[in-house]
């Protein structure tokens, strides 16, 4: 009995435990978590706690609808959205995705984000619904507030377009156009009152010509206001450009009106353009906030100063009475400012500029346009267009002090347009300019700034004779033109300095990977010669046990010389933003098992346990970077294995699966000293690198940093815990995906290669390198099992051979003086023939980047160095279809070889051994003694290998004649 109730606590302990472990994940959760029923008011089974923060009821009023439903809180008008999304998901079991509005507890409306999905049974039945609600109120509004701002931006552009396109600014009828424009700048701007004034003729008083009220769409004229009762005001309408009060009542510029006028029509903002024609202030556009203050925004600002303009335009138009012909003028003139438009926008910026100086030279009946620019005290043409017969001004006006023409160039500093139809438009301080005037052929002229963004940034001039009288209408033109310019020449300069910038960075980053790849061949290509002919070396079998053990000290210093240099480029390359993720499919197991057997051993040498830990739910076949998993896992098993004196290692691999992709968790556990918390910020830091790390004196403190970067590329972060004396944990998580267990190569296993297989022709190999070295590393290793080789130190010489002695196989190296690899493989592949010889790079680069260069030059495949005999192997026979012999591999019955094919040999094959071996030969033949012949066979060379196989053959199979005539033809040769 006590049996049972102590397994029934157990039982209930475990299961409230588990339950603890739930909660605690879902309150880890972004969101409220839900289960629910799939009905009308959504009732819900189960509701996290954080619904409360979402819509202010706590979660139990949810549950089975106890107090109210989930359904009473969805915003009324999304009901049917939320219901038909759901239920079409759920018919095609699919996850839904839904976005809508929720009743807040405290009246408020909330924006939310629901995903989910149905459960089903065996049979298809749906059972509930599982999900997740997000408040993504704030994202809402933020994206609200912008949608809001680009209505009011397209809305104001808008009106800009049609009142540009409106006839009423240029038919002369002057009411109408101010009452179209104040009621366009209302209805844009929201706003109850918009009006225009205009100066008396006596400039004592503004006089309202149009005044429209949103609220009762009515227009009224004829307030007048003096200026001796608002000074301040008048005073800021001839010296603003804008006057933007947020209050009105009091703003130092417009408080003067606060008794009289804003308080008795209840304004309590004004947004106020003066209107300038002429070079003068003739009125103002006046904007009225009622209610409130407001802040007017830098767009209403530039709205309100853009009607200035038309304002001025229609002033004109009314004064100059425009007949049919004036607005054919005015078409001319945008049809004008159209195309130059179009040329800025089509042309590089110099000849647009010269275009439109003669363009807008003969549209005004002009001798000479051009444009000024400023620099310190001086002036300077920059450009200039000259009717025919007109002497040009620019070689003598590149440096013109501004004292030569003082009053006009007092007037351009201020932003003032000069206007000179005769003499007498000039004041009378105006001497220099009357003096040079009274002796020009073109005294007449105008000059406005070209203005962008505010900023004056150079002058555009028009010169004509004497016959020609300026209108108001060519001063607009030349502004627009003027402006045109402005932009262009701002955008021009911007497109200069960012391509100065683009270039600087293109040629830090070109210098940075140069460097890099001459760092990667310069300091791998040695290693290459040195790793290489270890590999050559270990192959002789007459070495002692002491001299094989020297070769492998050498080997795997140079191979840990290789991992440090290989750090140190990949830091680089990732700090040089040329690292890239490489996804492919591969055997997670067979990965891990591969790291268990490289570390097992390093461990036991220390003492230690090793120890792997893989959950069921791990998959064995999966998507990502293998190499770069690979590289992460050695990294920190063989730190935990370094740091850790006793105890061991622990690798724990878990997985998770999401809605959409699969998660991996990899934690490797040690019981080493563990990490002070103050050098905890050091781990990932380059170089960096703690107490034990620099005691230990091994490594680059590059390992941390570079896992960091790997594991950020596969979607995951690595995180540390880790306590002083107890030991650390290392944990991060990667995104894969699951992979097809087809699409996985199997591992080959590695043997080791004595010889080319029987019954294969002869196959020609060129090792092209200019490093002696590494020349001499690749005829050792292919004549040692029996290929034809021959070398070239460069391009040209192994152009030369391949012409002539023509290659199966070039083994090129990318990087040689006189001629290097990617010249000569574009050469030789630039042929016919050259398309049926097998080109492979061999380069040094630790970088993947250069795999793309050597391909895209010819190339067939690629291969590093330092390379392993096996990869050299691979791809000969990947590419020849060459058969290989092993040294595991068992003799063949003799009965069974019968009808094997030899290899093709010719009695030329044995002029390499002396004469003397030659006469033995023959005579073993003469007496049938394949003894004898096998013992003779030993004394052959390494590289004769294939003619060795091939006489053991004859020699096995008794074919003592053809071995006799063999020898007979070669003293014959002799």
């Amino acid at each position: 009995m006590t049996r049972d109730i102590t397994e029934r606590q157990q039982r209930e302990q475990a299961l409230q435990a588990s339950e603890q472990r739930f909660r605690t994940l879902v309150a880890n959760i972004p969101g409220a978590v839900y289960r629910c029923a799939c009905d009308a008011d959504w009732t819900m089974e189960y509701i996290s706690e954080a619904i409360a923060d979402i819509c202010g009821y706590p979660a139990e009023e949810f549950i089975g609808n106890a107090v109210r439903t989930f359904a009473s809180v969805i915003h009324a008008g999304d009901r049917a959205i939320v219901a038909d999304s759901v239920s079409e998901s759920v018919a095609r079991q699919q996850p839904y995705l839904v976005e809508y509005r929720i009743v807040h507890a405290d009246g408020s409306l909330r924006w939310v984000q629901e995903k989910g999905q149905g459960n089903f049974s065996a049979a298809g039945e749906l059972l509930w619904l599982d999900g997740v609600i997000l408040d993504i109120s704030e994202r809402q509004t933020a994206l609200c507030e912008l949608t809001e701002r680009e209505r009011h931006l397209r809305q104001q552009q808008t009106a800009l377009i049609d009142l540009g396109a409106s006839p009423d600014f240029y038919s002369g009828n002057l009411s109408e156009a101010l009452a179209r424009l104040t009621q366009v700048s209302a209805d844009t701007l929201a706003i109850e009152r918009v009006s225009v004034w205009f100066y008396n003729p006596s400039r004592t008083a503004i006089i309202l010509q149009d005044l429209y009220q949103r609220r009762t769409q009515q227009h009224a004229t004829g307030l007048e206001l003096r200026q001796e009762d608002y000074p301040a005001y008048f005073q800021a309408l001839d010296r603003e450009e804008i006057i933007a009060a947020s209050n009105a009542q009091i703003d130092p510029r417009t408080r003067e009106f606060t008794d009289h006028y804003l308080i008795l029509e209840d304004i309590h903002a004004m947004l106020d353009v003066p209107i300038r024609s002429g070079g003068k202030t003739v009125g103002v556009i006046c904007h009225e906030q009622v209610g409130s203050p407001r802040h007017w925004t830098l767009e209403e600002q530039n709205f309100a100063s853009y009607l200035a303009p038309m304002a001025a335009l229609a002033i004109e138009a009314r004064d100059r009475r425009r007949t049919e012909t004036a607005l054919q003028y005015r078409a001319q003139i945008d049809n004008l400012l159209s195309t130059l438009s179009r040329q800025f926008l089509d042309r590089d910026f110099n000849r647009a500029v010269a275009f439109a100086l003669q363009a807008i030279g003969e549209f005004t009946l002009s001798d000479r346009s051009y444009t000024i620019e400023s620099s310190g005290h001086h002036w300077k043409m920059s450009h200039e267009w000259c009717k025919e017969g007109i002497t040009p001004l620019y070689s003598q006006s590149q440096a013109i002090p501004v004292t030569t023409f003082p009053w006009i160039f007092r007037q351009l500093e201020l932003g003032q347009s000069i206007c000179v139809n005769s003499l007498d438009d000039l004041p009378a301080d105006a001497t220099a300019e009357r003096e040079s005037f009274q002796s020009s052929a073109s005294p007449h002229l105008i000059v406005v700034p070209a203005i962008a963004g505010g900023q004056t940034v150079g002058y555009l001039g028009l010169d004509a004779s004497p016959a020609k009288q300026w209108m108001s209408e060519d001063v607009i033109l030349l502004k627009r033109v003027g402006e045109l310019i402005a932009i262009a020449q701002a955008r021009h300069e911007a497109q200069i300095a960012l391509q100065q910038a683009k270039d600087a960075a293109d040629e830090a980053s070109r210098a940075k990977s140069e460097f890099l790849s001459s760092m990667s061949h310069e300091l791998r290509t040695p290693l290459n010669a040195v790793l290489g002919f270890t590999q050559v070396m270990q192959r002789d079998r007459g070495l002692r046990e002491e001299q094989q053990q020297n070769l492998a000290i050498i080997s795997r210093s140079g191979e840990h010389l290789l991992d440090l240099i290989n750090d140190i480029l990949e830091m680089s390359k990732i700090e040089a933003g040329q690292t890239t993720f490489n996804r492919s499919s591969f055997d997670l197991y067979r990965l891990l098992d591969s790291l268990e057997t490289m570390l097992r051993l390093k461990a036991e040498a220390k003492g230690l346990q090793l120890i792997y830990e893989r959950t069921a739910n791990v998959p064995q076949y999966i998507q990502t970077d293998e190499g770069k998993l690979r590289q992460v896992l050695i990294n920190l098993l063989g730190n935990a294995i370094k740091f850790t004196s006793e105890g061991g290692v622990i690798l724990r691999v878990s997985s998770a699966k999401s809605n959409i992709e699969m998660i991996l968790l990899f934690e490797v556990e040690d019981t080493g000293p563990g990490i002070a918390p103050h050098e905890m910020s050091k781990l990932f830091e380059v170089f960096g690198q703690t107490e034990s790390g620099r005691r230990s004196q091994q490594g680059t403190g590059l390992g941390l940093p570079i896992s960091q970067k790997f594991v950020q590329l596969m979607g995951g972060e690595i995180t540390v815990n880790s306590e002083v004396g107890q030991g650390s944990v290392f944990r991060f998580t990667i995104r894969v995906a699951p992979a097809n267990e087809l699409d996985v190569q199997p591992m080959p296993t590695p043997r080791k290669v004595i010889g080319l297989a029987p019954g294969q022709p002869p196959y020609r190999i060129l090792a092209v390198d200019d490093r002696i070295e590494s020349r001499l590393l690749l005829v050792k290793l292919l004549s040692s099992i029996g290929f034809e080789v021959k070398e070239a130190c460069n391009g040209q010489e192994a152009i030369a051979l391949w012409e002539s002695w023509h290659p199966h196989l070039i083994w090129m190296d990318m990087r040689m003086p006189v001629m290097d690899g990617y010249e000569a493989t574009q050469r030789i592949k630039a042929t016919t023939k050259g398309q049926a010889t097998v080109v492979i790079a061999l380069t040094a680069s630790a970088f993947e980047e250069e795999r793309h260069l050597v391909l895209s030059a010819g190339c067939d495949d690629f291969m590093r160095k330092p390379f392993r005999q096996e990869v050299l192997w691979d791809k000969i026979a990947q590419y020849l279809g060459v058969r290989y012999l092993y040294e595991d591999e068992p003799r063949q019955p003799l009965d069974s070889q019968e009808n094997l094919d030899l290899p093709a040999f010719t009695p030329a094959h044995l002029t390499i051994m002396p004469t003397q071996w030659i006469e033995q030969l023959q005579q073993a033949a003469v007496e049938c003694s394949d003894d004898h012949i096998l013992e003779l066979l030993e004394q052959l060379p390494p590289e004769q290998a294939v003619l060795k196989v091939a006489l053991t053959e004859l020699a096995c199979r008794f074919q003592f004649t053809e071995i006799f005539t063999l020898t007979q033809d070669i003293r014959e040769i002799r």
